[in-house]
């Protein structure tokens, strides 16, 4: 600020205004700090440009000057810079007023990194319109030197010694109205030089070399604001970060200053930018060093930052990573009671451990965080990056592996058994369940799973109750003591024993049945077979018809069948009773007849009366006994031969039972024989010899007047 004269008191006053501006920035507000600083670089301009009385020029001069005027003030308004480029912006500029001016160019370095890549357009810009007017005033100068020839190339990057030499003195004191301008401050043999060259068309050929300067400023700043954004995104390497941001500064430091000399000089011949510089192979060199200083220095500063901040950064990175970690423990604890509330028959203990574990570390992590050390806090980075993050986020997919290999377990249980019982025979099985494919989704697994486990329960009640009752069939049908089964599956699903309880059912009670039982039971139908087959022919056709459809109903008995053997056995012995039922009828009716002939069995001696009692014991057996098959074969045995009995007298008695039919007409027939004669002999009349026989002998016992002689086979009226 003392380097353009303005204030005054110089240089304590200075310094005492950048101290304020300073602690305004870092306590108060940045941006005002940075628009007082604006104002007064833009005053101090325009009290030096008013002290080179520029308000004389004729309009074409006057034009140059509040156009760059204006310029400067526009970007000072509208520009947002960080209040250290700012400063060091400004700093550039005063710099351009000492034989150091090429240090400038280091200074924009400064202000790219220090204020990102963001800022260097407009601090570039700052710099350049800030230059404008000094550069109009030095060249000014420079065109009244030796011959006051004026000349017409610019000068654009040089030191501004002339002005420095001419520079007007600065205010005596704050109050300007009480001191008003210094003596000596307006100065025609100064100003001379600088009204002629403002006014000349001279003036103008600064337009393209200031651009120039600005492209050239703006893009040499930018390769080191786009080195360091290259070495930003590759920072998130963890291992190259911390050595990327070192020589981030180191390296912009050196490609900036090269970008502008090879540009500056590149432009300068008049065919191009036509304008001149004071570079020198000196001052190009120097300007790289000085470079490379500042770049090393901003090196050494972030490589400090990172010495103090490393601990406290560590610390806080351990914090970001434990709330990740607690996050990640929050979803898989989810996850696992979605599980757990699914798929209770899985063990998903070594799951639950796991995350115990990890939630004992991360407090122990917590209670230590405040007073570990830098070396501590990495191990601690390290373990949570390395283990427990990845173990974290394994888990899910675990879970997820676990339920697909505990369906597939499952399924592959029920197709083994499944074979189990369907070579029992039984027509009911578990339902089959498709193999899962390893990439369902977690959902889709627990919801197959939990679909697969209530099939398996229900299936099993079903098979199970179906199991108890035909285990009791075969035991009526064999005969033996009604046993329940020791063990209910159901107990071992209620403890979860799956593969235990479909095993018990399908291979410890259907197999196990199957196969112990199966040879005696085809024994035993076979037997029965056996029997009913002569008793076909005995029987009339209705009852024949049926035995031979349980015949063939009973053809391959297996003990899974007993329920449907049991119950074509009750068929058999109720189709039993029916025939023994019309047997008993057919005797009933043979009595009623024989009864309605007084006297008759007298005479005639009917042997089928002798079956009812035994008919009679053969039919309560039928029904008193139970439905075995080795009752219900002897029983058939047994009424095998009474019907093969009854068949045999039922045809002797079928004589007997014509004679009783042509009772009436031979009773008739006697008696009128009778009243023409006193005696006749049995062979005399119109019947065979053993049918005549007993028409005589009845007759003679429901009539007392005649007597009937066995020996001469006569009968003989008495009264005669």
């Amino acid at each position: 600020m003392s380097t353009v004269n303005f204030l005054p008191g110089a240089p304590v006053f200075s310094i005492f205004v950048s101290l304020l501006l300073f602690f305004a920035a870092i306590y108060k507000s940045p941006k005002l700090s940075s628009g007082v600083l604006s104002i007064i670089v833009l005053i101090s301009i325009i009290y030096q440009l008013t002290g080179f009385q520029v308000w004389s020029l004729r309009s074409q001069g006057l034009i140059v000057v509040m156009l760059s005027v204006g310029a400067l003030l526009i970007n000072l308004l509208s520009a947002r810079l960080e209040a250290t480029a700012m400063a060091i912006a400004v700093l550039a500029v005063a710099i351009m007023f000492t034989p150091y001016y090429y240090l400038s160019v280091a200074f924009i370095v400064a202000a790219a990194v220090v204020g990102g890549l963001s800022s260097i357009g407009p601090v570039s810009l700052t710099y350049v319109l800030t230059m404008i007017p000094l550069l109009l005033i030095e060249n000014g100068f420079l065109s009244g030197i030796g011959d006051q020839s004026i000349s017409s190339t610019p000068v654009i990057f040089t030191q501004l010694v002339n002005f420095s030499i001419h520079m007007r003195p600065p205010l005596p004191g704050l109050n300007i109205l009480l001191g008003w301008y210094p003596a000596g401050f307006f100065n025609a043999q100064v100003s001379e030089p600088v009204i002629n060259y403002l006014s000349s068309p001279n003036a103008f050929l600064l337009i393209v070399p200031i651009v120039i300067l600005a492209l050239v400023f703006s893009l040499s700043a930018s390769m080191a604001g786009i080195i360091n954004d290259m070495l930003d995104r590759l920072s998130v390497f963890e291992k190259t970060s911390k050595l990327l941001k070192l020589i981030s500064p180191l390296v912009a430091s050196i490609v900036t200053p090269l970008a502008f000399v090879i540009l500056i000089t590149l432009l300068s011949p008049k065919t191009i930018g036509g304008y001149e510089t004071s570079l020198t192979t000196n001052s190009m060199l120097s300007m790289i060093t000085a470079s490379l200083i500042l770049g090393a220095i901003f090196t050494a500063r972030e490589y400090g930052i990172q010495w103090l901040e490393r601990t406290e950064k560590a610390r806080i990175i351990v914090m970001q990573k434990i709330a990740s970690i607690i996050e990640l423990i929050n979803v898989d604890n989810k996850l696992l009671s979605l599980a757990n509330a699914e798929t209770s028959p899985i063990n998903f203990g070594s799951e639950v451990k796991a995350i115990e574990e990890i939630e004992s570390t991360m407090s122990d992590i917590k209670k230590g965080l405040s007073t570990a050390s830098y070396e501590t806090l990495n191990n601690w980075i390290s373990e949570l990056d390395n283990n427990i993050a990845p173990r974290l986020k394994s888990l899910p997919e675990a879970l997820r592996v676990k339920v697909i290999q505990e369906l597939n377990f499952l399924s592959s249980l029920v197709v083994t058994y499944n074979n189990s019982l369907n070579e029992t025979g039984l027509n009911r099985t578990f339902s089959d369940f498709t193999e899962t494919r390893g990439n369902i989704e977690y959902d889709k697994a627990l919801k197959d799973y939990t679909q697969l486990i209530d099939e398996i329960k229900s299936n099993s009640s079903s098979i199970f109750e179906t199991y108890k009752e035909t285990y009791n069939a075969y035991n009526l049908l064999t005969s033996q003591p009604d046993v329940l089964p020791p063990v209910d599956p159901a107990r071992l699903f209620e403890s979860n024993e799956y593969d235990g309880g479909v095993r018990l059912i399908a291979e410890e009670y259907w197999l196990n049945f199957h196969v112990k039982n199966l040879p005696e039971i085809e024994s035993l139908v076979d037997s029965l077979i056996e029997s009913i087959n002569p008793l076909v022919d005995l029987v009339d056709d209705q009852t024949s018809q049926k035995l031979a459809y349980t015949t063939e109903k009973l053809r391959d008995p297996k003990p899974v069948n007993s329920i449907q053997i049991l119950s074509e056995v009750k068929d058999l012995k109720t189709t039993l009773d029916e025939s023994l039922g019309r047997v008993a009828e057919e005797i009933t009716q043979l009595e009623k007849l024989v009864k309605s002939f007084s006297g008759i069995s007298r005479v005639i001696s009917f042997e089928i009366f002798n079956t009812s009692i035994k008919l009679t014991i053969i039919k309560e057996r039928n029904l008193g006994t139970s439905p075995s098959l080795r009752e219900t074969t002897k029983i058939i045995d047994d009424i095998t031969g009474f019907m093969r009995s009854y068949r045999d007298k039922k045809k002797a008695d079928e004589s007997n039972l014509v004679i009783i039919s042509q009772l009436p007409v031979a009773m008739k027939i006697i008696g009128n024989e009778l009243a023409k004669k006193r005696s006749i002999e049995v062979s005399s009349l119109p019947f065979q010899h053993k049918a005549a026989i007993t028409y005589a002998e009845f007759y003679a016992y429901n009539n007392s007047e005649t007597r009937y002689n066995d020996d001469k086979e006569v009968i003989t009226r008495k009264n005669a």
